[in-house]
């Protein structure tokens, strides 16, 4: 029994070292494909000093309030 611990104490520092001998590689790697990855998202998919318009509202247009509601008359407010 105390063998089998002994050797789990191993295993676990050793993988500790090297995980602290590869593990900055992998996160380089990992942050350098990240990055790659972002600027190829931002790069400009068309030729400089173009306009590209993805979404444009409809115009509605515009009704006076006055003319579904039928005919204005003026009045005078009497006192």
């Amino acid at each position: 029994m105390l063998k089998f611990i002994l050797t789990l104490i191993l295993i676990v520092y050793g993988l500790r070292a090297l995980a602290r001998l590869f593990m900055p590689f992998m996160v380089n790697s990992v942050v350098k494909k990240a990055q790659e990855n972002f600027n190829q998202q931002q790069r400009p998919q068309s030729r400089e000093g173009e306009i590209h318009v993805d979404y444009m509202p409809p115009n509605p247009k515009k009704k006076s309030h006055l003319q579904d509601k039928g005919d204005f008359v003026d009045y005078e407010e009497i006192k």
